[in-house]
């Protein structure tokens, strides 16, 4: 009787002597079989509340980890929106610094332009003004601003005109740097050397 759960139990016995006759009333034997510490309720209520506990304790672990986690993925995000805002800030600044170093450079190159007493001036490939002086301009009875975006033939006589353009166009024909001179009298009506 080696697996008999824990419980109370009688063993009723009836026995035979050697010439095989029967004891009819027999004997009986009470015992009680305790049980094992894991076959206890108690023990088994607290490995149940163990294994709750546990599961719960897991379960927090787990969730605690995800939201410690995700807390430190949003920092790692906001430092870098702040690195990427300063970085923002400085390159602006530093645009913002290009900026108004170049419009000085700008002013003061334009003042050296318009100071020298010399012709001074830029125009493109069509023959446009794109910067002038304050001396040619003079010349012209006009502003700078007035001569922007206007060919020779719009400011002066044909002739005169055609003169300058047939010198732009061996200016702009050769492979080097060259030098014409003309002597043209310009709408002031001063004959000047050019």
């Amino acid at each position: 009787f080696r697996e008999l759960p824990p419980g109370n139990y009688t063993l009723h016995l009836k026995a035979a002597n050697n010439d095989g006759v029967w004891n009819d009333t027999g004997t009986a034997l009470a015992f009680t079989i305790q049980p094992f510490l894991w076959q206890t309720l108690w023990f088994r209520s607290l490995a149940l509340l163990a294994l709750v506990g546990g599961g719960g304790w897991a379960i927090r672990r787990v969730t605690r980890w995800q939201y410690q986690w995700r807390i430190d993925q949003l920092q790692r995000e906001r430092r870098l929106e702040q690195e990427h805002a300063r970085l923002a800030t400085i390159m602006e600044t530093e645009r913002q610094q290009a900026e108004a170093a170049l419009e000085h450079e700008r002013s003061l190159l334009r003042t050296l332009i318009d100071l020298l007493p010399d012709y001074i001036f830029i125009k493109d490939t069509e023959s446009r003004f794109l910067v002038a002086n304050q001396s040619l301009a003079k010349s012209y009875r006009c502003s700078p601003a007035d001569l922007l975006h206007h060919r020779d033939e719009e400011m002066m006589e044909p002739a005169l005109a055609a003169k300058c353009r047939a010198s732009e166009l061996k200016v702009l024909a050769a492979d080097s740097v060259c030098a014409f001179e003309d002597t043209v009298t310009l709408p002031d009506g001063q004959p000047r050397t050019i």
